[in-house]
């Protein structure tokens, strides 16, 4: 009985909504590196830099903007993977239960910061571990809604013998499957 009710509970939707914000929070680490050079690309082609030959001047923007990016992330990774750590450690803290100490303050300077590092190998492993995280959470809400079809198959799909009827579509996270 309670294996039934456990997809119900306030915890399950909790754990849900933290699978959620790791896939978000994944997906915002990717975005960094190629926001900057195209946020560059955009402020070019808005003043008009770009009219006459936007072949030529989009290629230099590229290879200005993406290592300026990626020197930026390395001078700035260590107090941002502390604060991407702080945003991890109260969602784990809310939505799970479970509670993980601070780091220390930061004394030294940001390349030299151990913790921070550590919380930028945290976020980068993270990543990946998106893909399992976004099944979970995939399955949970449609394996909610795929539960629903013995209550709503009689109500729509009692039609007079001889009726022709289309598939009903089950969504799983490898596709569509039709059952009629």
């Amino acid at each position: 009985m309670t294996a039934l009710r456990a997809p119900f509970t306030s915890l399950a939707l909790r754990r849900a909504v933290f699978c959620v914000a790791g896939v978000v929070s994944a997906l915002a680490i990717l975005a960094v590196p190629a926001v900057v050079p195209a946020l560059g690309v955009l402020i070019l082609w808005a003043t008009g830099a770009m009219a006459a030959r936007p072949a030529p001047v989009v290629a230099p923007v590229f290879l200005v903007l993406f290592p300026l990016t990626v020197a930026l992330l390395v001078v700035l990774a260590a107090p941002i993977g502390r604060a991407m750590g702080a945003v991890h450690r109260r969602l784990a803290d809310r939505l799970l239960g479970v509670h993980v100490d601070a780091p220390p303050p930061r004394r030294s300077t940001t390349v030299t910061d151990g913790p921070g590092w550590r919380a930028v190998g945290y976020g980068l492993l993270k990543v990946p571990l998106a893909v399992p995280q976004g099944y979970g959470a995939f399955c949970y809400v449609f394996g909610l809604v795929n539960l629903s079809y013995p209550v709503w198959w009689p109500l729509f799909r009692n039609h007079p013998p001889g009726t022709t009827l289309g598939p009903v579509w089950g969504l799983t996270p490898f596709g569509a499957i039709g059952v009629r």
